[in-house]
């Protein structure tokens, strides 16, 4: 495991750069059970102690001081030995992608906890629409980004061609008093070498795809719930097949490259992070920002479970303001759904 480099961010960041790394959701794991452990150890200790190796910036002075002054910290590699995706299923991340864990403090989140995948989703989706949208200005009649890209709940971003980026959130208890969300994110941007796109559906890539990494219940009823009025999809009328992916280089070009990307989409999550916090961790203020980009609306669905055992069927009216999806069923009344896979079944005739 080569350490390429570490770049000082603006104060929030910390952030390092592998060239390979076995996962780096694990690794950013480790620093951050150090840095709680060297916190612990030397208390706390001055400024201009030793950073520990290829740590820089005035928030390294020493391992437990950058963590407590650090509101976020992040690992980055060009390529994963080990990246994993729901279930524990191993996920394949070559060189091309970009693959980069951020660790944000939810010890104060609680019940808005559940809904940081679709917090970060959009800010995900906004940082890929951009630079979508910064390429095609000039081409005429071409669909412009925020069209084009979409969440497809609750955790991935996907586009005409298919799946373009992956999110899988894990809740690490540090300490007793400390607790932090480690948000692993994969963005498919190039193909790997060799990789024609019609062969590009059996590839996986990205840091994974955990659809509701810290849900509760599957499925509530709420008979009394008023339908929403139903919307055509933003994206295309017909969506990619489901096992399809898609790459940022097949939408703009050139490709941005990784730590560019990289750069870009961490401030987009620490400043949509920041207005989550400001509001109390809830995510009704969210509420309408997702559901304007929410893929597959006014589309009949199945929600299954990790067994593959259906939990709801019906159409997918949007979110609730707890970031829940919502199902409506034959009988048209609303079920909110907390955790689960979608998958299509058929369009609304």
């Amino acid at each position: 495991m080569n350490q390429l480099s570490s770049q000082t961010y603006p104060a929030d960041f910390d952030l390092v750069i592998y060239d390979e790394v076995d996962s780096t959701s694990d690794a950013l794991r480790r620093m951050l059970v150090e840095r709680s452990r060297a916190q612990t150890a030397v208390g706390s200790a001055p400024k201009g102690q030793s950073a520990g190796e290829g740590q820089t910036g005035e928030h390294s002075a020493n391992p437990g001081a950058a963590y407590l002054c650090c509101p976020a910290c992040a690992v980055m590699a060009l390529r994963q030995t080990r990246g994993r995706g729901r279930l524990g299923r191993r996920w394949v991340s070559p060189p091309g992608g970009l693959y980069v864990s951020v660790a944000l403090d939810i010890t104060e989140a609680s019940r808005g906890e559940p809904a940081l995948s679709l917090i970060v989703g959009l800010a995900l989706r906004a940082v890929l629409a951009e630079f979508i949208v910064q390429e095609q200005a000039a081409a005429p009649g071409a669909l412009d980004g925020p069209q084009l890209i979409q969440l497809k709940w609750p955790n991935d971003i996907v586009c005409a061609r298919g799946k373009l980026a992956g999110i899988l959130v894990e809740a690490v208890q540090l300490t007793p008093a400390r607790k932090v969300a480690i948000v692993g994110l994969g963005v498919n941007i190039t193909p790997p070498t060799g990789l024609a796109d019609d062969t590009a559906r059996s590839h996986r890539s990205g840091a994974s795809q955990d659809p509701a990494a810290s849900h509760a219940s599957a499925a509530s009823h709420d008979p009394a719930a008023p339908i929403p009025a139903a919307r055509a999809p933003l994206g295309p009328a017909t969506p990619a097949p489901q096992s399809a992916l898609a790459y940022l280089s097949q939408l703009t070009s050139p490709a941005p490259e990784p730590q560019r990307l990289a750069q870009s989409v961490l401030a987009g999550i620490i400043a949509q992070y920041r207005i989550w916090r400001s509001a109390g961790y809830r995510f009704a203020q969210f509420r309408q920002d997702f559901n304007a980009n929410l893929a597959l609306l006014d589309t009949e669905a199945t929600v299954s479970n990790s067994r593959g055992e259906v939990l709801a069927e019906g159409i997918i009216c949007g979110v609730d303001d707890d970031g829940c999806l919502l199902l409506a069923d034959e009988s048209d009344s609303l079920l909110h759904i907390s955790t689960g896979e979608v998958t299509l079944r058929r369009q609304r005739a």
